[in-house]
């Protein structure tokens, strides 16, 4: 079972730049990352959940109310970008915990028709990533992550075993780096995406590197999801030849359909 204290235990401490970091059941992963302190885990569980399990912990105490952003004279990719990021940095901390658990109970029923999930792993401040990869590990999943290559822009593919595996990697993303294994974009079912805006139409805002659209311009039939919070969604986002559009995206609102010509499993 998904708990609110598994969120609760969601907190952000700072190694040149800040980094989420995660209390896990029963997952020694405090052990890996020398900037976590050693705090015992608080529960057993982390899978089974319901929309009934969602806590009273979560009925809102104030309503957020997003900053607005007006798009319509907005010239280029890099403004719409820098104003998106200004809103999602806006989300206090308890916000994006509040969010993202909403986000991973959404997805994980999405989830349950695949066995061979790609994911990426998050660091602060986006949707966090690592409780559904723990859960599709504790299911019996196959979960492979993705491995920045600073030289071609690229990404290369490691399963992921345990998130106990993880450190701190290019960008400060956490990277199974020292228990790498090597894994075949072939065997991939669905893909999870971060990324700082998208539309409707599924146009993603990543950071502008490109490290996904070059992955998924080689493996372009693995279908899509983007993870975000509601208030990074632009009425549109300018698309170039080369951007890969998204699937679906997932927000703490539920599931929007960007192509129907992939429905919902």
């Amino acid at each position: 079972m998904i708990r609110d204290t598994d969120f609760l235990n969601l907190s952000v401490f700072s190694v040149s730049e800040a980094v989420f970091r995660v209390f896990f059941s029963g997952i020694p992963s405090v052990q890996c990352f020398p900037w976590f302190p050693q705090t015992k885990p608080k529960s057993k569980s982390l899978c089974t959940l319901s929309n009934r399990d969602l806590p009273p912990f979560f009925i809102p105490t104030r309503i957020f109310i997003p900053l607005h952003v007006n798009y319509s004279s907005m010239p280029d990719k890099a403004e719409i970008r820098n104003r998106l990021k200004s809103v999602r940095d806006a989300l206090t901390l308890e916000e994006r915990r509040e969010k993202s658990y909403h986000i991973t109970i959404h997805l994980k029923k999405f989830l349950q028709p695949y066995q061979t999930v790609f994911a990426y792993v998050a660091k602060d401040p986006e949707v966090e990533s690592l409780v559904i990869i723990n859960c599709l590990l504790e299911e019996g999943k196959t979960v492979i992550v993705p491995i920045i290559q600073t030289d071609t822009k690229t990404l290369r593919l490691s399963y992921l075993k345990n998130i106990a595996d993880l450190e701190p990697g290019t960008f400060h993303v956490p990277e199974p780096l020292t228990t790498e294994i090597p894994a075949d974009a072939k065997e991939i079912e669905i893909a999870l995406m971060p990324l700082v805006g998208f539309d409707r139409s599924g146009n993603r805002l990543g950071y502008g590197a490109g490290y996904y659209d070059r992955f998924f311009e080689t493996y372009p039939d693995i279908p899509r999801i983007g993870l975000a919070y509601a208030c990074q969604e632009a009425p549109a986002i300018p698309a170039d030849p080369f951007d890969r559009k998204m699937d679906w995206v997932v927000t703490e609102n539920g599931c929007i359909t960007c192509n129907p010509a992939r429905p919902i499993l």
